[in-house]
């Protein structure tokens, strides 16, 4: 190979380790729930993401959101008065709502379980 040849090469090398590939400044939260009990929500929920952008989910699923890297507050809201994802009416199920940290490139979940009386 020529010297110039080289001298091309080793600068491209430099350039990339350099400039580097940032990649993805996203990642990809599932938010879903487990609803069980008696007279079911049949409408399903409404979750929020940092209060905002907001997203009907049926009953015993999951929907995807991609959001930026960072710690986001993610809630279950519209939960018929029968229904709880606390201390009330006797389900101990965790917060509502939760807190989820996306990752460059993560995949993760926040999944709520319900409790209808």
């Amino acid at each position: 190979m020529g010297r110039l040849c080289r001298c091309f090469m080793l600068a491209a090398c430099v350039s990339m380790v350099a400039c580097g590939d940032s990649g993805p400044q996203t990642g990809v939260l599932t938010v879903g729930n487990s609803t069980f009990g008696a007279n079911l929500d049949a409408d399903g929920y409404v979750v929020t993401i940092n209060g905002g952008d907001a997203k009907r989910i049926a009953l015993n699923v999951g929907d995807e959101w991609t959001l930026a890297v960072g710690v986001h507050s993610v809630a279950l809201a519209d939960i018929q008065a029968n229904c709880a994802t606390d201390e009330a009416n006797g389900a101990s199920t965790g917060p509502n709502p939760q807190q989820a940290t996306i990752s460059a490139g993560s995949r993760i979940s926040a999944w709520f379980a319900v409790v209808c009386n």
